[in-house]
């Protein structure tokens, strides 16, 4: 789930760029984007808090945003998870209950910051296993990166689209230019959900 943010901003990179007003492709590109913004838009904060967690990507994703933007849905999702986790033990009286209780903020607060203003991981380092070797340091980010990044972005359409595309590049056309293979698939894609 993590690298996916980074897949969608190319694609939407990609998407933007101007190919000029006389390029075939503009009405079908154009549509692409009415459907990518669909899904971007779906997909958003699950990849916004997964990309912000992986240590090797988290400053190449959020080059349009503002620190706040950055760092609040993550705030928001740690204070969701926190409370459910903070349940009193028999031992501690309630007194220290409440103190605990009102000095968890600024600390997550602190881990947030300090982990975003950290250096990047190398590329090559896996991010699960980083946040296992630095769980003292930021214990509560580290368990919502746990969360987050064992997610695997796979599924069956997915699958799916690779054998289509079997199915597109055979002998009688593999002579296709990789455009041409993906205006292909697109327009299936576009028939058989009925889009006009």
């Amino acid at each position: 789930m993590h690298i996916s943010r980074i897949i969608l901003l190319s694609i939407k990179k990609d998407l933007e760029v101007n190919r000029g007003e006389e390029s075939l492709l503009n009405e079908m590109i154009n549509a692409m984007k009415i459907k990518f913004n669909e899904y971007y838009e779906g997909l958003e904060e699950s990849t916004h808090i997964a990309a912000f967690l992986d240590p090797r990507y988290k400053k190449y994703c959020f080059l349009e945003m503002s620190e706040h933007e950055i760092l609040l849905p993550i705030r928001n999702k740690l204070e969701q998870q926190l409370p459910s986790e903070m349940i009193p033990s028999k031992k501690t009286s309630r007194f220290l209950q409440n103190l605990k209780n009102t000095t968890t903020t600024p600390v997550v607060n602190d881990e947030i910051s300090k982990y975003w203003n950290s250096i990047d991981a190398e590329e090559n380092v896996k991010p699960l296993e980083w946040w296992k070797t630095h769980f003292t340091e930021y214990p509560n980010l580290s368990k919502l990166a746990h969360d987050f990044l064992c997610i695997q972005a796979s599924s069956v359409p997915c699958e799916q689209l690779f054998s289509i595309a079997g199915q597109v590049l055979c002998k009688s056309r593999n002579r296709l230019t990789g455009e041409s293979v993906r205006a292909c698939l697109c327009l299936r894609s576009w028939i058989l959900e009925d889009v006009n």
